[in-house]
């Protein structure tokens, strides 16, 4: 539904947080607090936060108009919020193109979660050995090698652990002095809500808001240079990432149970899993 701003007039949507003429603030604006993301913003921060492969291995293209084939995704165009799946063949079926953007995001949340869990199912089959019975014969070689290959497997997965637990120590120690602060780079704020690298956030200022955000590496390779300090002085038309809806959001789905979706590292994610030829 359209409503009049109360500071100009001009008329939004009710589900508009900030006015698109004047920047002022919705009062009818009623923030999601179940945790379901309802922007295309809020869906790529669920995506991260779950710890999910890199969308060219789940093939969820958020926010983009992907061309290539096995694919889904959502944009916005015009004003229009897309839905789609790219086949295996390339051609593309639109599930929903339409101005209700909680719905079409909805839409392809519904679409992710359901993925995840095929694809933890396809993980936990695999980790059971459904697959095929093996022979007497089959099974003397299998333990054969597995006496040679046991302590050899063993010791790499015990150096590799040693050398992760180093590197994640060294990355702690060289995160840890910015971890939750702001930075400015080119005229640009920036936000670091935590330790992991993707959990960085730019302001956008047509939006008022915080979108997730790879920082550039000259930025990162000198990151005390770039510190927000107490001398630097703050635009006052930047809203703070605690107040903002993005702050807000990731504040409530970091509350919320819903480690079902979370992706386990030790995973595969294999998309050949997929239904590629139905239309959904």
């Amino acid at each position: 539904m359209q409503i009049k701003c109360e500071y100009c007039g001009s008329y939004i949507d009710e589900h508009d947080e900030f006015c698109k003429q004047c920047g002022a603030v919705n009062a009818n604006f009623k923030r999601s607090t179940d945790g379901t993301p309802k922007t295309i913003t809020e869906l790529k921060i669920w995506y991260e936060n779950r710890n999910l492969p890199p969308k060219e291995v789940t093939r969820f293209f958020i926010g983009e108009d992907y061309k290539g084939p096995r694919a889904f995704g959502i944009y916005e165009q015009n004003g229009e919020f897309i839905v789609y799946k790219n086949k295996d063949d390339g051609t593309r079926a639109e599930r929903y193109r339409g101005k209700d953007e909680a719905y079409a995001v909805n839409e392809i949340y519904l679409k992710l979660k359901s993925e995840i869990l095929n694809q933890k199912a396809h993980n936990l089959n695999n980790k059971n050995g459904y697959g095929g019975a093996t022979s007497a014969n089959q099974n003397d070689k299998v333990f054969s090698i597995g006496r040679i290959a046991l302590p050899i497997f063993f010791f790499l997965v015990v150096g590799i652990n040693i050398i992760a637990f180093v590197g994640s120590s060294i990355k702690r120690a060289k995160d840890a002095p910015y971890a939750g602060n702001y930075y400015k780079y080119e005229d640009h704020i920036y936000y670091c809500n935590s330790y992991v690298d993707d959990d960085w956030y730019w302001y956008d200022d047509y939006s008022r808001d915080y979108l997730p955000v790879n920082i550039p590496a000259e930025m990162y390779n000198d990151i005390q240079n770039y510190k927000f300090s107490e001398y630097d002085k703050w635009d006052s038309s930047i809203v703070k990432f605690e107040d903002s809806s993005t702050g807000h959001y990731v504040e409530t789905i970091n509350d919320s149970s819903d480690s079902d979706y979370s992706w386990d590292s030790s995973d595969s994610w294999d998309s050949d899993f997929s239904d590629w030829d139905s239309d959904w």
